[in-house]
C-alpha cells in the first residue's frame, strides 16, 4: 500500500457529478444516498413481492439446474438444492431470489451514488433498473436470471468502490462475484477482465503494484472457477463450467437449411427440418415492420429447433435419442457448421437482427408502431406447443417505456462511441480509475451483445446485465456534462 501515488483522502476529494452545494459536508450526502437507495429499494421491491408466486415458474431448462444436469454451470443448481434442503421444498424460492436482487440492487445504487456523489443517482437507478422487464420478472422462475444479476450488480459495485478507495479488497470481491456470476451463467466471463484491467490500467499505483493487483484477482477467479469445475467433473461429467452452446448455435442454423444441407440427419427427417425452415423465413419475411420481422426471427428460432426437429429427433434418429446433453451438443455443432459455412451471409444477417432486437426490445414496441400475426399457428410451435414467446407482443406503461428505451438505445451508442475515443488513454494508463471502470463496462456490453446475437435469439432476458452497465455509463457521461458546466475539473 505504500506505493500508492495521488490517493487524496475520501474527505479531501470533491464532490464530482449532481453534488450538492458545497455547505453540504460529505458525510450528509452519503446519507442522502444511503437512505434513498433503501428507500427506494425496500419499497419497488415490496411491490414486487406482492405479486410473486409461492412456487416458482418453470421451463425445460429450470429442471436441468435443479437436478443439476452437468450442461449447466452449477451454481444456480447449488443454490435451489440448497433451497429445497432448508425449506423442504422450492416454495418461496421466488421470494428468496427477488431478496438477492433487492440486495445487489441496493448496493449498487449506493456504491455508485457515492462514486459520482449525488442521492440523484440511486433516486433514478434503482427504478430504471427494477423496470426492465427482464429484471422485474426474473425472481418468479426458477432460471439463472435472479441470481446472476445480484451476483453482477455486487461486482459492479465493488469496482465503484475501487474507483473511490483504490484498495485491493474491493478487486478481490468483484472478482469473487464476476466468478460466481459465471458459474450461474456462462456470459458472466465477459465481467471477469474487469478486475484485471482496473488493476493494470490504475495510474494511481506503481504497473508493478498494479500487476500484482491484477494476479491476485485472477487468482481468485481461477480458483473459484476450478471448484466448480472440478465439482463436474467429480460427477462423471466434463472438467468443464458446463455449456450448452451448440445447441443455442442450432436454433439458428436449422433456420438457414435448405434441402439437401443436413447429412447428418437421416430421413424423411432432414427434409422436415428443411421444409420448416423455409416457412420460419418465408413467415419472417413476410411482416410488414422492422419489430415484427425481429419477433418473427426470434420465432423462428423456437419454430424449426423446438418444434420440428427436437420431436422427430427422438424418435427418428437414433444416435440423438441416445446422447445425453453433452453428446447432443456436439451433435448439434456438427450440424450448425455446415450451415453456417454455407450461408455465412444469412446468418450475419440474422445476428445483425438479433443483435438489434437486444438494443431495440421489439417485443415492447406500442402496438401502433408494429403488428402482430392474424393467424398465429402458422408458426409451428405456436400450433404444436402454444409456444408464441417470440411473436408476443406485450403491452408496457409510458414510464416504463421511455428510460427503458433511453437507457437500452443511448447507452449502446455510448458503449460504441466510449470504446475507440478512451482506449488509447485507458490502455497507456493515462485515464482516471472512473474512466476504465466505464471503458470496460462499454467492452462489456458491446462484447456481451455480439457475443449474444452470435448465438441466442435477441430476447429481452439477456439484456439483465448489460442494462446496468449501460445506465452506469449514461449517469457517468452526464456527471460528466454537469460537472463541466460548473467548471468543477474534468471526471475522465
Amino acid at each position: 500500500m505504500s506505493q500508492r501515488i495521488n490517493m487524496a483522502p475520501l474527505s479531501a476529494r470533491r464532490p464530482i457529478g449532481f453534488a450538492f452545494p458545497g455547505r453540504f459536508a460529505w458525510g450528509g450526502i452519503d446519507l442522502w444516498i444511503q437512505g434513498v437507495a433503501l428507500l427506494l429499494t425496500g419499497l419497488l421491491v415490496g411491490r414486487m413481492a406482492r405479486k410473486l408466486p409461492v412456487v416458482p415458474l418453470t421451463t425445460g431448462d429450470s429442471y436441468a439446474y435443479q437436478y443439476l444436469f452437468n450442461y449447466r454451470p452449477p451454481f444456480y443448481g447449488w443454490l435451489v438444492n440448497a433451497w429445497q434442503a432448508v425449506a423442504g421444498s422450492v416454495d418461496y424460492l421466488p421470494l428468496a431470489q427477488l431478496a438477492l436482487v433487492g440486495i445487489g440492487v441496493f448496493v449498487f445504487a449506493v456504491e455508485l451514488g457515492r462514486m459520482l456523489r449525488s442521492p440523484l443517482v440511486p433516486l433514478l437507478g434503482v427504478p430504471v433498473l427494477l423496470m426492465h422487464p427482464g429484471i422485474h420478472d426474473a425472481p418468479s422462475w426458477m432460471m439463472t436470471e435472479a441470481p446472476f444479476m445480484a451476483l453482477v450488480l455486487a461486482g459492479l459495485a465493488m469496482q465503484c468502490r475501487f474507483v473511490r478507495r483504490g484498495g485491493l479488497d474491493a478487486l478481490l470481491l468483484a472478482a469473487a462475484c464476476f466468478t460466481l456470476a459465471t458459474l450461474t451463467r456462462s456470459t458472466g466471463m465477459a465481467f471477469l477482465p474487469l478486475p484485471l484491467l482496473a488493476a493494470l490500467c490504475d495510474r494511481r499505483v506503481t504497473l508493478r503494484l498494479g500487476a500484482l493487483r491484477a494476479a491476485a484477482s485472477a487468482g481468485i477467479a481461477v480458483v473459484c472457477v476450478l471448484i466448480g469445475m472440478t465439482w463436474t467433473w467429480s460427477r462423471g461429467g466434463p472438467f468443464e463450467i458446463g455449456s450448452w452452446a451448440g445447441i443455442s448455435v442450432l436454433g439458428k442454423s436449422l433456420v438457414l437449411a435448405r434441402p439437401g444441407e443436413l447429412p447428418l440427419l437421416p430421413e424423411p427427417l432432414a427434409t422436415q427440418v428443411a421444409e420448416a425452415a423455409d416457412v420460419s423465413r418465408q413467415l419472417t419475411a413476410e411482416q410488414p415492420d422492422l419489430a415484427a420481422r425481429l419477433r418473427a426471427q426470434i420465432q423462428a428460432s423456437s419454430d424449426v429447433r423446438y418444434a420440428v426437429f427436437w420431436p422427430a429427433a427422438e424418435t427418428e434418429w437414433p444416435a440423438w435419442a441416445a446422447a445425453d446433453g453433452r453428446e447432443r451438443d456436439r451433435l448439434a455443432k456438427a450440424i450448425s457448421a455446415p450451415l453456417i459455412a454455407a450461408h455465412r451471409g444469412e446468418y450475419l444477417q440474422m445476428v445483425a437482427n438479433d443483435w438489434i432486437s437486444l438494443i431495440i426490445h421489439p417485443h415492447y414496441w406500442p402496438a401502433a408502431f408494429t403488428s402482430t400475426p392474424a393467424e398465429p399457428h402458422r408458426f409451428a410451435a405456436c400450433a404444436a406447443t402454444e409456444t408464441c414467446w417470440g411473436i408476443d407482443r406485450y403491452d408496457f406503461p409510458l414510464f416504463g417505456l421511455v428510460p427503458l428505451f433511453i437507457v437500452s438505445v443511448l447507452g449502446t451508442l455510448a458503449a460504441l462511441l466510449l470504446i475507440p475515443l478512451a482506449a488509447l488513454p485507458v490502455l497507456r494508463r493515462r485515464g482516471s480509475p472512473m474512466l476504465v471502470l466505464m471503458w470496460g463496462g462499454a467492452m462489456v456490453v458491446h462484447g456481451t451483445l455480439l457475443a449474444t446475437a452470435a448465438a441466442e435469439a435477441g430476447h429481452m432476458r439477456y439484456t439483465v446485465a448489460p442494462h446496468a452497465i449501460d445506465m452506469m455509463l449514461l449517469f457517468w457521461l452526464a456527471a460528466l456534462v454537469v460537472r463541466g458546466r460548473s467548471g468543477r475539473g474534468d471526471l475522465a
